[in-house]
């Protein structure tokens, strides 16, 4: 016999694993409306990479890269074509 406490536990975890973009997109300062009710579908990076986010998709807003990421990218470049020299 499941106790109330593990119902509810078992059920909080079907539901989340049903829906979980809703977990993400409460901390999420890009979320669209639509992070709440569905979850996005896979979107091509390139061949071998693959995002799943609303942002992707040709309808949705767009959006600036925060200066912080870019200047990352950036460096992170930078230090790739060094280790290739």
């Amino acid at each position: 016999m499941m106790t109330d406490s593990i119902r509810s536990l078992v059920h909080r975890q079907i539901f989340f694993a049903k829906n979980r973009a809703m977990l993400f997109a409460p901390r999420n300062q890009y979320a669209l409306e639509i992070d709440d009710k569905l979850e996005p579908p896979m979107f091509r990076i390139t061949d071998t990479h693959y995002a799943a986010t609303w942002l992707l998709d040709p309808r949705a807003p767009k959006v600036e890269m925060p200066e912080e990421l870019r200047v990352r990218i950036e460096r992170m470049k930078k230090e790739a074509e060094e280790y290739e020299d």
